[in-house]
This record gives structure tokens, C-alpha cells and sequence, in this order.
């Protein structure tokens, strides 16, 4: 497979995106992709203050 420069690639990306979407209109596009957005930053927070209760911080020691 020939390699892609970034531009092509960003189009090839962009075009199977609007496959996958389909007639989904905007604004539940929208909804769906800022409630990805909400959740994968609720994970990162609570594996970030998991981690560090692990290490002792937060402990008082």
C-alpha cells in the first residue's frame, strides 16, 4: 500500500466518517460526539485520581 501524506490521509478519514454517519442530522451528531467527549474525559479524571490514590497522595502521607 502506497503511503499517505497527511492531507490524503485527513480525506480518507473524512470520507469514512461520512459514511459511517450516514443521514444522522447535525445536531445529534453533535449531541452523540460531545457525549463521547464528556465521557472519555469523566474516564481520564478518574484514572488520573485513582492513580494518585494509589500512590499515597492524598493520603495524608
Amino acid at each position: 500500500m502506497p503511503k499517505l501524506n497527511q492531507q490524503e490521509l485527513e480525506a480518507h478519514l473524512w470520507g469514512a466518517a461520512n459514511i459511517l454517519r450516514g443521514k444522522t442530522a447535525g445536531q445529534d451528531y453533535k449531541n452523540y460526539i460531545l457525549s463521547l467527549m464528556f465521557f472519555k474525559r469523566l474516564c481520564d479524571q478518574w484514572e488520573c485520581e485513582a492513580r494518585a490514590d494509589s500512590s499515597g497522595i492524598g493520603h495524608g502521607g
